[in-house]
């Protein structure tokens, strides 16, 4: 714990400013997500359910608006 406290005690975090603050609590739009999905890596699966970035593009109209809803 000691060397932890140490490690911390000067430790930086960056802060969003108010104006980033406000711009986070908007709500994800389809195309900010889409756009996110687009942005993984081929053949790999973003969540554990085992489907790749290549079914969620593939089926987005179908499943876009229920994964933005989750």
């Amino acid at each position: 714990m000691i060397i932890f406290n140490t490690f911390t005690c000067n430790l930086e975090t960056p802060k969003l400013s108010i104006a980033e603050q406000i711009s986070q609590e908007n709500d994800l739009s389809l195309d900010e997500l889409l756009t996110t999905i687009k942005s993984f890596e081929n053949n790999k699966s973003p969540a554990d359910d085992g489907f790749t970035k290549e079914f969620y593009e593939t089926f987005f109209d179908l499943v876009g608006r229920h994964l933005l809803n989750s």
